[in-house]
């Protein structure tokens, strides 16, 4: 095999086990969350705060794309059958930073917005609203 292969290789791995470690969600805490009937529609509301470990940070930083998903279920329990589950919902956030124009790309769903700081950018993929069930 090719040094350049073997070095393509590991740079793969290190990635990958870069993003292992972000999917343990130590740094994220919930901060609100409300969920409301309209119509015929559940609406749900809300705030994650987030924080990064420094080499998440510097993984950023560096180019690695990170990846927040979250996932919404609702269930009702029956006694006389499988439980009900009137809602599921689930959404994926991309962050990645941008060192051209030294900002922080968030992206989701076709709606992408872009943040000046790293705190900014984790305020925006940390919160959930008005997103119908």
């Amino acid at each position: 095999m090719s040094q350049s292969i073997r070095q393509f290789i590991f740079c793969c791995l290190m990635a990958l086990s870069i993003i292992s470690v972000s999917a343990n969600a130590e740094g994220i805490k919930l901060k609100s969350a409300e969920l409301e009937r309209v119509d015929n529609d559940w609406l749900l509301n809300a705030a994650f705060q987030i924080e990064l470990s420094p080499g998440l940070e510097d993984a950023v930083q560096k180019g690695v794309v990170l990846y927040f998903q979250t996932e919404f279920e609702l269930n009702r329990s029956r006694w006389y059958w499988f439980d009900e589950k009137p809602a599921l919902a689930q959404r994926q956030v991309r962050l990645s930073y941008q060192p051209l124009t030294q900002q922080y790309r968030i992206s989701s769903e076709g709606f992408a917005f872009s943040a000046k700081t790293l705190t900014e950018a984790l305020q925006a993929v940390g919160s959930v609203g008005g997103g119908g069930v």
